[in-house]
C-alpha cells in the first residue's frame, strides 16, 4: 500500500526494525515541556493515509519502565487530518518538594531523534446504526466492570 508523508524540519520517515513488525517507529523532531510533567513532541511527519485507514499512535512498550506514559494513551488521526502529528507525555509524580511546594518527577526519557512512539495504519469501516428498542439477550446482558470474573 501506497501512503502519502510529508516531512518537516528533522522528520523522518517512520520506520520497521523487522519486515514482521505491527507498527512503525516514530521519532521526536522537537521535545517542548509545556508544564512539569507534560511534554509535547513534535513528530516531523504529516500522513495522509488512503480512504479506509486512520493513523494509530501507540506508546512504546519501554515507556513503562520511565513514569511517563501518552497523555491520551492512544492517538487517532483521521484519514483527512493533513497536518504535523504530535505526541503529549505526561509523567506520573515521583515526590513532592514541600519548600516549593510542587511534585517532582522523573527526567523526560527521550531527546530529538529518539523513537518515542510507535504508528500503524489502521483500516476502519463505515458503520450503519440500526436503533432498536431493545438488544438481544446474552450470558453476560449488562454486567459492567469485572462482571465477567477474573478467572
Amino acid at each position: 500500500m501506497r501512503t502519502k508523508i510529508q516531512l518537516f524540519d528533522v522528520g523522518k520517515v517512520p520506520y520497521k526494525k523487522h519486515q514482521d513488525d505491527a507498527c512503525y517507529d516514530m521519532y521526536a523532531a522537537e521535545i517542548t515541556q509545556v508544564r512539569p510533567g507534560l511534554v509535547r513532541v513534535r513528530l516531523g511527519v504529516a500522513i495522509q493515509p488512503p480512504e479506509g485507514y486512520r493513523v494509530a499512535i501507540y506508546p512504546r512498550s519501554s515507556i513503562s519502565h520511565t513514569g511517563w506514559s501518552l497523555a491520551n494513551s492512544l492517538g487517532v488521526g483521521d484519514n483527512n487530518y493533513t497536518g504535523e502529528y504530535a505526541a503529549v507525555f505526561q509523567a506520573t509524580p515521583i515526590g513532592y518538594n514541600f519548600r516549593l511546594n510542587e511534585f517532582t518527577y522523573a527526567p523526560f526519557p527521550y531527546k530529538v531523534g529518539d523513537r518515542v512512539c510507535q504508528m500503524e495504519l489502521v483500516t476502519y469501516k463505515q458503520i450503519d446504526w440500526d436503533v432498536v428498542d431493545t438488544l438481544d439477550d446474552t450470558e453476560r446482558g449488562d454486567g459492567g466492570f469485572g462482571s465477567t470474573g477474573v478467572k
